[in-house]
């Protein structure tokens, strides 16, 4: 086997990994998307993910299956996912409207989780939403 420089070597998967999601979101489901992280590549489906939080370039996704930690910046990984159910009601926090349990007090409820929400992102719009549904 031929030496390999590791740095290199992750650059590259990283831009294999987007250039098959970019195909992928021409597919016919644009629900799901491949991301690298921590563990591994993994799958995420739009039904399955409760919130991301942002952790300066690290940021961690909270799904049904669990906590995946993806290394890229917030506003990259919303590029990526084109999922009409997730919203940003913070410049850390990102949530799924199909899990919002209750919107109080600039804070906004998945399951028991309080996440809060800056008044400079569009609450109204969330909260128009969530009656939606």
């Amino acid at each position: 086997m031929k030496p390999y420089n590791k740095p290199t070597l992750l650059s590259n998967i990283k831009i294999a990994i987007d250039a098959q999601n970019r195909l992928e979101q021409n597919s016919t489901n644009p629900e799901e998307v491949f991301l690298k992280t921590r563990v591994g590549i993994y799958k995420f489906i739009s039904k399955q993910i409760y919130y991301m939080q942002s952790n300066k370039n690290y940021v961690e996704i909270f799904t049904t299956e669990g906590k995946f930690e993806v290394r890229e910046k917030l506003e990259t990984i919303l590029n990526l996912l084109h999922f009409k159910v997730l919203y940003r009601i913070h410049r850390r926090y990102v949530v799924n409207i199909d899990f919002v349990t209750q919107i109080k007090d600039e804070m906004v409820y998945i399951n028991k989780t309080a996440i809060p929400m800056s008044k400079s992102y569009n609450a109204e719009n969330l909260i128009k939403n969530c009656i939606k549904s």
